[in-house]
């Protein structure tokens, strides 16, 4: 009798494993299937810009890729890979570089660029309102851009440049963002849609200079996947 006693408490424990198992939130699920699912990719010799715009295209995964003009490049034997391991392969061939996944997510940046005052990316909005189309974010952000590096101080920002047709068609739910940065409101845009990815490409220049930011808007590309 002593002997069943001791097991009886094993019996609500396993019980409550399984149905923690069998009742986990699908977003944690959907996450990993995103970075751990095996999908054939390519084969890649490419300029690291160009190569993660093959790695976003394959994956159908939102990403946020900031590069330097500095020859980095990426080599990947076509095959069957999880986007975890290509992005650490490009981690590993480019150790200045480094990704994280956020909600869905994928950042991925050099890391040196992070700690340079004119990377506007870290730059931080009072508000930024998401509206519109993907085509209305990114040229209202654009404008918000500007005027923090000229110290415009009138509220707002004004749309600039043509309309990408392919953007327009990604209309996005109304939402005002407070004390964000660049960086921040790029993420939330790529979460809202997930079904495009921006990538830009700052001058290898060290420090930045506030010519080179001119370069870097020319570079900026916001692609949907096709």
């Amino acid at each position: 009798m002593k002997t069943q006693s001791l097991h009886r408490p094993l019996v609500p424990a396993i019980l409550l494993w399984l149905w923690l198992s069998f009742t986990s939130p699908p977003q944690l699920v959907a996450q990993e299937t995103q970075l751990d699912l095996l999908t054939s990719i390519p084969q890649i010799h490419e300029n690291l810009p160009g190569a993660m715009a093959i790695i976003a295209q394959t994956y159908r995964t939102p990403m946020l890729v900031v590069t330097r003009d500095d020859h980095a490049a990426l080599a990947v034997d076509a095959g069957k890979m999880a986007l975890r391991q290509v992005l650490d392969l490009a981690v590993r061939q480019n150790p200045g570089y480094s990704w994280k996944e956020r909600n869905g997510v994928i950042l991925f940046q050099q890391i040196e660029l992070s700690h340079d005052p004119r990377f506007f990316l870290n730059w931080k909005l009072a508000t930024f309102t998401i509206f519109g189309d993907v085509a209305e974010v990114q040229s209202s952000l654009a404008a918000h851009i500007q005027k923090l590096r000229y110290h415009i101080e009138s509220k707002g920002g004004v749309t600039t440049g043509i309309r990408d047709a392919q953007l327009v068609k990604h209309r996005l739910t109304t939402i005002t963002l407070q004390d964000s940065t660049v960086s921040e409101i790029v993420l939330r845009t790529l979460q809202m849609d997930h079904s495009f990815y921006s990538i830009i490409e700052f001058p290898s220049r060290n420090p930045l200079r506030d010519t080179d930011l001119d370069a870097a808007f020319v570079s900026w590309k916001w692609m949907p996947f096709y």
